[in-house]
């Protein structure tokens, strides 16, 4: 039998192992205690997915129908609504900033609990502004709403008798 000699690594190399060794194994804890690898990651960074979206308020929808609350409008409003809140948050120009006034006058028109279960699922999962991640429309609000502003929203569907809070 050969004598097996280990080759020789660099500092630098033997870091890179060292690190990749490393992410193995918390990816391999993290897949073991949940069951998935993506389940892991949406708990460890506490963002919501498209489907996570779609499943929520499909399911707070159906409850509320069942109550005999119906959305006001048709469901192709609430993706216009949808887009007036993206638009006003999103801009191309860095010196206009978020356009408030545009996102109170949407929550204004919703109406009860379908109405704005019926926005958040429209508007779904964007790309945020001058970021590749994505986030859903309260991952907007609290992005570009300070604590004040963010008071006036939850206070607008409070006095529309809406329950659900950003």
């Amino acid at each position: 039998m050969k004598n097996f000699k280990l080759p020789k690594y660099t500092k630098e190399q033997k870091t890179t192992i060292a690190i990749a060794a490393g992410v193995g194994v918390v990816a391999y804890f993290m897949f073991t205690k949940s069951g998935s690898f993506l389940s892991s990651i949406k708990k460890f960074t506490g963002k919501q997915t498209a489907a996570d979206i779609e499943k929520s308020t499909t399911d707070d929808i159906k409850e509320l129908n069942k109550k005999g609350v119906k959305p006001t409008y048709y469901a192709s409003q609430y993706v216009q609504f949808a887009d007036t809140l993206y638009n006003a948050m999103i801009t191309s120009n860095p010196f206009q900033g978020t356009d408030e006034e545009a996102i109170y006058s949407v929550m204004r028109s919703m109406k009860n609990d379908v109405d704005i279960n019926m926005l958040v699922k429209s508007f779904g999962t964007r790309r945020m502004e001058f970021s590749l991640k994505g986030g859903g429309l309260a991952a907007f609000l609290q992005d570009d709403l300070d604590s004040k502003e963010m008071a006036i929203v939850n206070k607008i569907l409070s006095d529309n008798k809406i329950n659900y809070r950003f």
